[in-house]
């Protein structure tokens, strides 16, 4: 699990982990790690989210109109959740064969992963953990017109 830097979901495990494996590590390496974890072509991605964001009341829905990969929808969900006016983010990438969505919840009221099953438990597959979660809309089960499909989604997780 992405404890983001052991701010959240850490269990005691996590911290015994830690513990044992910070020695062993080469920290120099996992500083160039944690600095260079994006690509330039991610920025298109990170434009495109930033440009389709839009809010209904404290949640905030952005989409990438094309495909990207898993780990860039999840930052993106995180870097929205860092603005002040957002207590729910969902991302969610267009892709070939469906839509690729990623929650962040800091509301203790709403479970991102409980959301996102039972909201896509009849047309793909979601869950995830209180204050993250992935899922998955086949193609089939959206709508044909693309214009459409935005509304759908947000109408699910609504």
């Amino acid at each position: 699990m992405d404890t983001l830097q052991f701010t959240r979901g850490v269990t005691e495990l996590d911290i015994k982990m830690f513990g044992y494996l910070f020695p062993l590590c080469d920290q120099e390496k996992l500083t160039i790690l944690e600095k260079n974890n994006l690509e330039f072509t991610d920025l298109k991605a990170c434009g495109a989210a930033i440009k389709n964001i839009t809010l209904y009341d404290k949640v905030g829905f952005s989409y990438i109109p094309f495909s990207c990969p898993d780990a860039l929808v999840a930052i993106i969900s995180d870097f929205m959740l860092s603005l002040a006016e957002i207590e729910v983010a969902v991302v969610y990438s267009f892709r070939e064969d469906g839509v690729k969505l990623s929650v962040r919840s800091e509301n203790p009221a709403i479970h991102a992963g409980n959301l996102l099953h039972t909201a896509l438990k009849d047309i793909g597959n979601g869950g995830g953990h209180a204050s993250m979660g992935g899922g998955f809309i086949s193609k089939k089960s959206l709508p044909e017109a693309e214009h459409l499909q935005t509304d759908y989604i947000r109408n699910l997780l609504l």
